[in-house]
């Protein structure tokens, strides 16, 4: 049973790495100018497909291609990253979210995307100094920061493991620290509900009023099928990085950890 069991493990891992493999090929075809990504002036066609090449192994020269024209044509004078046309769904609400996406990737391959200080500074506004969760859209302004009302996993964590990347050790604790605030406050509903709720206030208020039609944004049960169930991924992939990098990299204890 043992050795059936183990076979099984390796063919599901020798199917997944060729499905990757043919994501990337798929992903190389679509470059520009045979498909949208380089091409259209939308991020939207490039932050996963840059992480997704990486992750397949695809020669870095051809993510710097693309990582340099993100650079020269998405890159705003207030270091944020995105095109003025795109639609609100993406420039606004996914504003954060993109180049968190691809910006770890950037520090990984040694691209300088993010050694850039104005993108560095820009990117670190996006941090609740109070909670340490992360905003999705703060304003335009560098010199005003305007504080949206909620705060999301996806970006928090996110957030983390590019602060992981740059081995920034305050920002990615306290990452850490929103995301376990998160779970410690919804360990009633999950427990005695089969809910989690995806969102919280700026100041660690759990938000459990849902308005119509915002479901599927705003929590995760254990009935529903077709949910946003990376928002538990997203947490726990995060908070195992931060404990690697707290005890093998910064010296922490595991108690501490």
């Amino acid at each position: 049973m043992h050795e059936k069991k183990l076979k099984e493990l390796r063919q599901l891992v020798a199917a997944m790495n060729r499905s990757m493999q043919l994501g990337a090929a798929y992903l190389i075809r679509r470059l520009a100018p045979n498909g949208p990504i380089m091409r259209e002036p939308h991020l939207s066609y490039v932050h996963k497909a840059v992480w997704g090449m990486y992750a397949a192994g695809v020669d870095h020269d051809v993510l710097w291609r693309v990582l340099d024209w993100v650079e020269e044509t998405a890159l705003q004078p207030n270091g944020d990253f995105f095109f003025p046309r795109e639609a609100p769904e993406y420039r606004i609400t996914q504003r954060v979210y993109r180049p968190l996406t691809f910006g770890k990737v950037a520090v990984w391959i040694g691209h300088p995307l993010f050694t850039n200080p104005r993108v560095v500074r820009r990117i670190l506004q996006y941090q609740h100094e109070a909670s340490g969760g992360v905003f999705h859209y703060i304003g335009e302004d560098p010199e005003h920061v305007e504080e949206p009302p909620t705060i999301g996993t996806l970006n928090t964590s996110f957030f983390g493991q590019l602060m992981l990347a740059l081995n920034r050790k305050r920002e990615a604790i306290k990452a850490g620290e929103w995301i376990r605030r998160f779970i410690d406050a919804n360990e009633e509903n999950m427990t005695h509900d089969g809910v989690m709720y995806t969102w919280m206030t700026p100041y660690n208020a759990l938000i459990t009023q849902i308005p119509r039609g915002a479901k599927i944004t705003s929590l995760v049960n254990n009935i529903d099928p077709k949910q946003e169930f990376w928002q538990v991924g997203t947490c726990i992939a995060y908070l195992c990085r931060l404990y690697e990098a707290m005890r093998d990299r910064w010296g922490y204890s595991a108690p501490e950890s």
